[in-house]
């Protein structure tokens, strides 16, 4: 098993991971295209309790997401970094930010993708991602 490593850009923020990912995923929802300023956010799913935080300035915001679930965002207090999002409902997982791993060419390529009801018209998926309209249920 490998260890993931990542952080923030400003440094405040560093863990690391020794489990494997679970999955990989893109997310359209409206929420992600504003925190990330783009079309989707992509992240990685693993058990909460697998990362382990060297440097933690981290702050959380709570809100109710689109489908109603309460989701816990956690970024860099500093920078502004997205680490991880919570969301009530997915048990003990947590959704860690791609653009978070130092490396993230160690991570596996999304095959899901959610919320595609609200996916840009030009956004293209690969024919191997399994699209899901709303949530993946």
């Amino acid at each position: 098993m490998k260890t993931l490593i990542g952080g923030c850009m400003c440094g405040e923020v560093r863990f690391e991971i020794k489990n494997e990912a679970l999955v990989s995923l893109l997310c359209h929802c409206k929420d992600c295209q504003k925190l990330s300023g783009s079309a989707f956010t992509s992240g990685v799913v693993f058990p909460k309790d697998s990362i382990f935080y060297e440097k933690k300035n981290t702050s959380s915001y709570e809100y109710s997401g689109g489908s109603g679930a309460k989701m816990t965002r956690t970024f860099c207090k500093t920078c502004g970094t997205p680490i991880a999002t919570v969301v009530a409902g997915l048990g003990d997982l947590c959704v860690v930010a791609l653009v978070a791993f130092d490396d993230a060419s160690q991570c596996p390529a999304p095959s899901v993708s959610v919320q595609m009801n609200n996916a840009k018209p030009w956004v293209t998926l690969a024919d191997s991602v399994t699209k899901h309209q709303f949530g993946m249920s």
